[in-house]
């Protein structure tokens, strides 16, 4: 009789077994997904606060440069994802050849220059963050023309030069 009961219990013990991997599989499948949202998560959050500090550091540059004949080589970490800062004056003159060149790479252009913001981030894929800043001018020979300036990144950084004018800065490409 005891050598049926060892039997039956030995038989209970694989099923038994099984049970405990497929819970420990599922266990660990979750948390992998979880993990896995969270850390995308984490990382669009980070990208979103790096824009933002971003947007408020050239506010400051730009607001604090505007001092008569302050002149300032600006170098600023560009955000991930972007390729690009381009500034926009509000009376964008679209018939101008150089402007329309401006408007083939970002159409959207004209839409920020009609609305309050001014400067942008862009990318390759058209992605774009536009944004407002104090007053500033464009160095009359740039790529553009008067209506607008872009500054490229290189090396991850924006570099170009801002000179004082009193009420504004003046942006001035360094390349």
């Amino acid at each position: 009789m005891k050598k049926r009961q060892e039997r039956t219990s030995k038989r209970a013990e694989i099923p038994d077994m099984v049970f405990v991997y497929v819970m420990a599989a599922v266990i660990i499948a979750m948390i992998l997904l979880f993990g896995y949202k969270a850390i995308g998560k984490l990382m669009e959050t980070t990208s979103v606060t790096e824009t933002a500090k971003f947007k408020v550091d050239l506010k400051n540059i730009l607001t604090e440069d505007t001092t008569y004949g302050k002149n300032d080589f600006v170098r600023i970490r560009i955000p991930s994802g972007y390729e690009e800062l381009c500034f926009v004056k509000s009376n964008l003159d679209s018939s101008n050849d150089a402007v329309k060149e401006f408007l083939k790479r970002y159409p959207q252009a004209l839409d920020i220059a009609e609305s309050a913001n001014n400067v942008f981030l862009g990318n390759s894929n058209g992605k774009i963050d536009s944004f407002s800043v104090s007053t500033f001018e464009i160095y009359p020979g740039s790529a553009y023309g008067e209506d607008a300036f872009c500054v490229r990144e290189q090396s991850g950084e924006l570099k170009f030069r801002i000179e004082g004018m009193g009420d504004s800065a003046l942006i001035v490409n360094v390349s």
